[in-house]
């Protein structure tokens, strides 16, 4: 019987069965839905657990999150035994990161290559906080669009110059269109990352997994303030007497 229902599962039989209810809508309507959604959240403040799953092993840790337009972006990553292990600050064009257990920080600039090295997922800033604002990474232009029965999703599908393709599956049900799942794939098929969004409540998602080559990151967020002034002192970090500095680069 376990075996049964663990098949069940993974083919997705566990989803109703769904009709679209509503005129079917362009890619193009789809696409810039999308786009709003993202647009409409210019800065956030939030609390969340994360639980990350790496080359390096597995740790599970309460995180306090900032962002703000312009990719600047803010991580404060608290130890286990109390304090802050780490902070993680982009103004945009600055990547800086202070390591609060090992007396080191770094500095370079803010590229996804920086940010994969403390976080273990490539990602810029920018998107990182479209991550967190319950959208994801846009790579490409509106392809196409069909509805899938199962679950009663829209699927909008994009394309890059680069032969690269993304799938974005929205939730048709009463034609809300939340993000529910975004899957980014190299030209070879490969599936490069992918983000999938649940348990929305008030526009947002309450949970948010990134997974990315061997790389797992799962959010559940305890507490979200969405468009809310934020100090420009929180984009910004100096290293404290003492510690080491080291400068990052990206290729």
């Amino acid at each position: 019987m376990k075996f049964c229902l663990a098949l069940l599962m993974l083919a997705g039989c566990g989803l109703p069965i769904l009709e679209r209810s509503y005129a079917p809508p362009t890619k193009e309507i789809l696409f810039e839905t999308v786009q709003q959604r993202r647009q409409m959240v210019a800065t956030m403040r939030a609390t969340a657990k994360v639980d990350q799953a790496a080359q390096g092993g597995r740790v599970k840790v309460k995180v306090d999150l900032a962002f703000a337009e312009k990719g600047r972006l803010h991580i404060e990553i608290h130890s286990p035994l109390g304090g802050t292990a780490a902070t993680l600050v982009s103004d945009g064009e600055h990547f800086l990161f202070l390591d609060s257990q090992r007396n080191r920080f770094f500095t370079g600039p803010a590229c996804a290559e920086n940010v994969e090295r403390f976080l273990q997922v490539r990602f810029a800033p920018e998107e990182i906080n479209a991550i967190l604002a319950g959208s994801a990474p846009l790579q490409g232009t509106p392809v196409s669009t069909r509805w899938e029965r199962r679950g009663g999703r829209e699927v909008l599908e994009l394309g890059a110059p680069d032969g690269s393709h993304e799938t974005l599956f929205l939730d048709g049900k009463e034609k809300v269109w939340d993000l529910l799942i975004a899957e980014h794939r190299a030209p070879n098929g490969k599936t490069l990352w992918r983000i999938e969004h649940s348990d929305y409540s008030e526009n947002f998602p309450a949970r948010t997994r990134v997974t990315q080559q061997s790389a797992h990151l799962e959010l559940r967020f305890k507490s979200r303030e969405p468009n809310v002034a934020l100090p420009d002192e929180l984009f910004r970090l100096a290293p404290p007497p003492g510690f080491r500095v080291e400068t990052v680069t990206c290729p």
